[in-house]
């Protein structure tokens, strides 16, 4: 009896994960926010120079550019992490998450039913 209430719980609990899993890879991020944010960079970047070059001129437009790489950078970092799931360099391995799972599966499902965890 132990051996199945915690072989339900650990269902529960693999159930839930996957659950989970499914709810972030089939949730994208809408349009607008991802709209909004490389708008607000883009003018922050553009009146981050207007400001800068009065003060620092001609060297005011490589520093805004390195600022703008790395500003951009991290949005699209963002947007890549939006969707964790696919099958790209970047992106999270399914496949190890479910070949451990199964692993675990198997071996709790090993255990003679008569013997204590």
């Amino acid at each position: 009896a132990l051996l199945l209430q915690s072989a339900g719980q650990a269902l529960d609990a693999l159930t839930g994960a996957m659950g989970a899993m499914e709810r972030i890879g089939n949730t994208p991020l809408p349009f607008i926010y991802v709209a909004h944010g490389r708008i607000f960079i883009v003018m922050y970047l553009v009146l981050l120079d207007l400001a800068y070059s009065q003060m620092w001129g001609w060297l005011a437009l490589p520093s805004v550019a390195v600022a703008g790489f790395l500003l951009l950078g991290i949005e699209i970092a963002a947007t890549e992490c939006e969707r964790p799931f696919r099958c790209r360099t970047n992106d999270l391995f399914l496949e190890a998450y479910c070949l451990a799972v199964s692993d675990n599966v198997e071996l709790f499902l090993s255990v003679p039913a008569d013997s204590d965890p």
